[in-house]
């Protein structure tokens, strides 16, 4: 881990430049400079571009990169600070406005980068200390986790991330609005798990793949066999899951292709 005191050394021996990729990061928290300076720590081609949800939304052009690190009040604000005074029946409402908010702005996400990197949306309240408030920022959550991994992105849950090591302070206690919300250490580690996950995107990316028919998405040869293996026992559950995962790999922007000498009739 590193402490802060090393962040001057560290930054200032990172130099080397073969290129940049233009990452857009969306925060109405003040993170800059030092969360890009740990970003390019870790790769050093990052070039951060800060920007809060208003301005994200009117920017014409976008980048292939981005970071989405907003608060739950930054998208709904006249919700959050009116919580209380909702009851059951208005929350049950509002929960289904706030779907459709989220829909919108995934998908907008999804249009406009090729590769993006969300938190879930950070709770009020410790784990210990239950309140109506975080039961309904974990509900949406979960249907935010449930819409994104259809896609090309992945949702990372901030409160897990810091508090991987209690004997570590990851956020200002002190924090105030207009200054730095978590410490050298947490932005330091925030970055790194963000840049694990563009590194594993950026490996080995495929764009198409070319299949087969017969043993392969499918046991046995159609139209020569009528004992085909397809279906939820024995073998045929294996190319039945396969198909899934096929099915997966396409919702997600991949090229699906058939490369067969079957006859059309048999195979649709």
């Amino acid at each position: 881990m590193v402490c802060e005191m090393e962040y001057t050394h560290i930054i200032r021996n990172n130099n080397t430049k073969l290129g940049t990729k233009r990452v857009e990061i969306i925060c109405n928290t003040l993170i800059e400079p030092i969360f890009g300076d740990y970003l390019q720590y870790y790769n050093h081609q990052w070039e951060p571009q800060y920007y809060s949800l208003g301005s994200y939304l009117s920017k014409e052009n976008h980048d292939d990169y981005c970071i989405v690190m907003l608060n739950i009040q930054d998208m709904f604000e006249k919700i959050i600070d009116n919580f209380y005074e909702f009851d059951e029946e208005k929350l049950a409402i509002i929960y289904e406005s706030v779907k459709n908010t989220l829909n919108s702005f995934v998908s907008y996400l999804s249009q406009n980068h090729s590769q993006i990197v969300m938190f879930s949306f950070e709770k009020f309240y410790p784990a210990d200390q239950w309140d109506p408030i975080d039961v309904f920022i974990e509900k949406v959550n979960l249907y935010l986790n449930s819409i994104i991994e259809k896609r090309v992105m992945v949702l990372l849950d901030i409160h897990n991330i810091l508090n991987q090591d209690k004997r570590i302070n990851l956020i200002d206690n002190v924090y105030r609005e207009g200054y730095q919300k978590y410490t050298i250490i947490g932005m330091n580690l925030l970055a790194k798990t963000i840049n694990t996950y563009f590194e594993k995107w950026n490996v080995w990316r495929i764009k198409c793949i070319v299949l087969d028919c017969d043993n392969v998405l499918w046991g046995g040869i159609v139209g020569e066999n009528e004992n085909i293996k397809l279906g939820k026992t024995g073998r045929g559950k294996l190319y039945r899951e396969f198909q899934r995962d096929i099915v997966r790999l396409y919702n997600k922007g991949v090229i699906i292709c058939l490369c067969s000498k079957n006859d059309e009739i048999n195979i649709w």
